[in-house]
């Protein structure tokens, strides 16, 4: 979870940019997706005001396999000095708080982005669009699994019959790969 200064920051940001967008200082058209656990008020739009919009909402659930903080399903290979033998990574948003903001996006007919890089993040996803989907009905809402690092070969047919849009990180391993191999 973020503090409440965090999510004022985050807030504080959006506005910001909205206020850029006003003074048509904008030099390209910037979509926003605040984080859902730390902006209450997103209001997404398919419009574009003076080249900004916020089209929907972020979501984080872990970290990232390099920094060995992607909540996985078994544990590092190599773990972390002065972490324990299990060590699987982080989760970052409480399992609650992850199914009650995809039911807030969901619920509103909103797009969400979830940064989801270890195997059991990607697991809280599927469980959360499953659950979303349970007490909304389907509809068009366009989730995309951000990175994707450690999808599982069984997870693939899930996100393929939830709809949702794998926006992979392909070139990890050209800037990574030997890392992993080595640790």
């Amino acid at each position: 979870y973020t503090t409440v200064q965090e999510g004022r920051a985050n807030q504080m940001s959006v506005n910001a940019i909205r206020r850029v967008a006003r003074a048509g200082r904008l030099p390209v058209d910037v979509v926003a997706y605040p984080d859902i656990l730390e902006v209450q008020d997103i209001r997404p739009s398919r419009r574009y005001e003076r080249g900004f919009r916020v089209g929907g909402a972020k979501h984080t659930i872990d970290g990232s396999p390099q920094g060995k903080t992607a909540w996985l399903t078994q544990p590092y290979h190599v773990i972390p000095p002065g972490l324990p033998p299990d060590y699987r990574g982080l989760q970052t948003a409480p399992t609650e708080a992850t199914i009650v903001a995809f039911s807030r996006c969901y619920e509103r007919g909103w797009q969400i982005l979830v940064h989801a890089g270890g195997d059991a993040a990607i697991d809280l996803m599927i469980a959360a669009v499953r659950e979303a989907t349970r007490r909304h009905g389907p509809g068009d809402r366009r989730p995309v699994l951000i990175h994707g690092h450690t999808l599982r070969e069984d997870q693939v047919d899930q996100v393929r019959e939830l709809g949702i849009f794998p926006a992979l990180f392909p070139m990890h391993t050209f800037y990574w790969g030997d890392w992993h191999r080595d640790s």
